[in-house]
């Protein structure tokens, strides 16, 4: 295996952590903090999918509802007309 079949991995050295002291935080985080993370962002995955859905079903609720007043407007209009005989 030559070297460029191998994956790039980033270098972090002692004296990386010298230049950023964040460094050394970023990649000692414990498990149960990258466990809670993750669950926070499903539920606000969670939370964005049920507004979205919620606002296609209200979108459709209005767009069915004025269609249904058109209708009834034309035929209001229709009926009102002079020519109208039934």
């Amino acid at each position: 295996m030559n070297r460029s079949d191998q994956a790039w991995k980033p270098s972090i050295t002692p004296s990386t952590y010298a230049y950023y002291p964040d460094a050394q935080r970023a990649t000692s985080m414990p498990a149960s903090a990258e466990t809670d993370k993750r669950q926070a962002a499903r539920e606000v995955i969670d939370i964005l999918h049920e507004i979205a859905t919620l606002l296609v079903r209200t979108t459709l609720c209005i767009l069915d509802f004025c269609v249904y007043l058109l209708l009834l407007y034309q035929s209001a209009m229709l009926t009102s007309s002079p020519e109208y005989q039934p």
